[in-house]
């Protein structure tokens, strides 16, 4: 019985009994073989039985699918003796026609043995509304592992500043997915309560990011009507039956260790010398959407890691906490200056500290302001101009490039 084994990727020494006449590979929970990686598919390549051995497929994957260093293209490759799969540059699947050794056969996946038979799950979708994208996006769950964020390299791909560069994992457990925020640094929010720990999703929840970004966990994407819910910046998708706000008293036991992406952070259980050699951006909280979040956001993208106290209610202890931790290790600040950013105690005192210590301060004037701090009066100040606020931000980013700690 021919077979396949593992040798490098998520799980080395897998074995995989091939029996069904037709197997397909991927990241989507409808293949044969699932394999949760990056460099895979969603349907990558497939084995099509012929007469007593297997020919090899590749389904216009991404990265590609290799027997013995050779490509494999769309009309197949006839294996019929040991041999070695590549699919991409992180799988290494070992392809037999002899059978395993006793040790090897005990390991076997057995929901990889015959294509899984999907025909009577019900299934997912994510009905997902922005505040630049008013009309909903509609998009079904077909992998394990669905991973949502500002990259491009998530499955989903929500362009808005509110969102991390990686926001939001969900993982199929038992015909229903679970939700996991990934450390971000403005939460995620399931029927308005924030999620601390891994949850199952119900039909017809509202995941919530930031103001911009609702997203439907649904069903029956089809036929709903968006209609207004209240909300100061965003319409509201609205599912068939309204969903009862609960608590997540479902969470269950996190699925993987949460990754931490440390420029976007909360300010929850931050370690000691996590912030070390971060920029410290200081500003009124009225304004994270307008200018803040996105100068946030552009650093971020061009790999300056980047602070802001946003998460947490302002003066709370965490807050406080974190503002200290800040101060104490931040290399540089950047204040966005405004009248309201000036009647914020907080970034008066971010301001005195780093002067009185001479680390940098960088300035982007938002709006003019009189009765400076003395630790501001002397600084040249960059202005933002609404129309082209990216020129700002290049002006600051090239400013840190400046120094040696953020040199590209």
């Amino acid at each position: 019985m021919p077979w396949l084994k593992m040798l490098r990727g998520p799980k080395p020494g897998e074995v995989f009994e091939l029996q069904a006449d037709r197997i397909t590979v991927g990241r989507g929970r409808k293949n044969g073989i699932i394999i949760h990686d990056n460099e895979v598919s969603r349907e990558h390549c497939v084995f099509v039985r012929v007469l007593d051995a297997y020919e090899l497929h590749d389904l216009n994957s991404t990265n590609g699918t290799f027997v013995n260093g050779q490509q494999v293209d769309g009309s197949g490759w006839l294996i019929d003796s040991r041999c070695i799969i590549e699919i991409g540059d992180s799988i290494t699947l070992e392809y037999s026609i002899t059978a395993p050794p006793v040790s090897e056969t005990q390991e076997m996946s057995s929901a990889s043995i015959a294509q899984i038979d999907t025909s009577d799950q019900e299934e997912s979708y994510l009905v997902i509304r922005t505040i630049s994208q008013p009309d909903p996006e509609v998009y079904p769950l077909e992998l394990v592992t669905v991973n949502i964020g500002r990259d491009l390299n998530n499955d989903i791909v929500i362009p808005e500043p509110e969102a991390s560069r990686n926001h939001i994992r969900l993982t199929l457990l038992n015909n229903q997915y679970a939700i996991e925020d990934l450390g971000t640094l403005n939460g995620t929010y399931v029927n308005d309560v924030r999620i601390e720990d891994t949850m199952l999703l119900r039909p017809n929840d509202i995941i919530r990011i930031g103001t911009s970004v609702e997203i439907l966990y649904t069903t029956k994407p089809k036929g709903e009507e968006p209609s207004l819910i209240p909300s100061d910046a965003l319409p509201s998708v609205v599912a068939d039956e309204p969903s009862t706000t609960r608590v997540p008293t479902n969470s269950v036991k996190p699925l993987v260790p949460t990754s931490r992406h440390t420029s976007s952070s909360n300010l929850h259980s931050l370690s000691a010398g996590e912030l070390v050699d971060h920029v410290f951006l200081a500003y009124a909280p009225s304004e994270w959407s307008a200018v803040a979040g996105k100068l946030f956001v552009y650093l971020e993208d061009n790999e300056i890691p980047v602070w802001a106290p946003q998460g947490v209610t302002p003066d709370s202890d965490d807050w406080q906490l974190a503002i200290n931790q800040a101060l104490s290790e931040c290399s540089c600040l950047i204040v966005i200056l405004s009248p309201l950013a000036m009647d914020a105690p907080y970034v008066r005192r971010a301001a005195r500290y780093f002067f009185v210590r001479e680390k940098p301060v960088f300035v982007l004037k938002y709006q003019p302001t009189e009765n400076l701090p003395m630790a501001l009066r002397n600084i040249p100040a960059i202005t933002y101009e609404p129309h082209s606020e990216e020129h700002g931000f290049r002006t600051i980013l090239a400013a840190l490039r400046k120094l040696s700690i953020y040199k590209s």
